[in-house]
């Protein structure tokens, strides 16, 4: 976040450079030690400790350059959703929603929908079944049960949350929020339609617990 700047642009290409490096050497990968053992095992002879090399070395020079510049072209840039909360923005929130099944929303494109009618919340992901789809390059509409990470200002939720579109994850009991005995914890919460403090006073409800 600090650096603005997006893992995924490396990930892959070092991994692939680190393929070609072990084409240089017999130990560079576990396949070419195989390879050798095979040969030995067919009266072949082993494989020398840089037998590869004179083939090797050129072929991964020229798949290291070729990634030093085309990879920053070809891979995407997925920043973490963190990152997406800049200081400016620091009034806005990452949420996720549940779309519960008889939502009107079911069957509609998430980022056509969301511009539409909430153009101030912006869709990161949508997760189904463990899955993370992102609604902005990935072909995806959305389905019961579905959840969807946006971001948006604390109006901007509540409104979405009285519409009865979508619902918050249910939380567990007894929620801990890491804080020391002898601290003072502040947290921001919102009460959706369904819950069971509407009408109730601030003294009676036990949120100070």
């Amino acid at each position: 976040c600090e650096l603005d700047f997006s893992p995924s642009k490396v990930l892959i290409p070092v991994s692939y450079a680190s393929i070609l490096a072990g084409t240089c050497t017999l130990i560079g990968t576990s396949t070419n030690i195989i390879i050798s053992d095979l040969s030995a095992a067919h009266g072949f002879g082993s494989l020398g400790m840089f037998e590869l090399s004179p083939l090797g070395v050129p072929i991964a020079l020229l798949g290291i350059f070729f990634l030093i510049f085309a990879a920053p072209k070809l891979m995407p840039s997925l920043h973490n959703p963190i990152c997406e909360l800049k200081d400016d923005e620091n009034r806005r929130y990452l949420t996720e929603l549940h779309v519960p099944r008889k939502s009107p929303i079911v069957g509609e494109d998430p980022v056509s929908f969301f511009t539409e009618k909430y153009p101030n919340m912006e869709i990161l992901e949508l997760i189904r079944y463990s899955h993370v789809f992102y609604p902005e390059r990935d072909p995806v509409q959305i389905a019961p049960d579905d959840l969807l990470l946006v971001k948006g200002s604390a109006n901007d939720l509540v409104e979405i949350l009285h519409d009865d579109l979508v619902q918050l994850p249910l939380a567990e009991e007894g929620m801990n929020f890491e804080a020391e005995q002898k601290e003072s914890l502040i947290v921001e919460l919102i009460i959706p339609p369904q819950s069971s403090l509407i009408g109730q006073r601030l003294l009676s409800s036990r949120l100070r617990r």
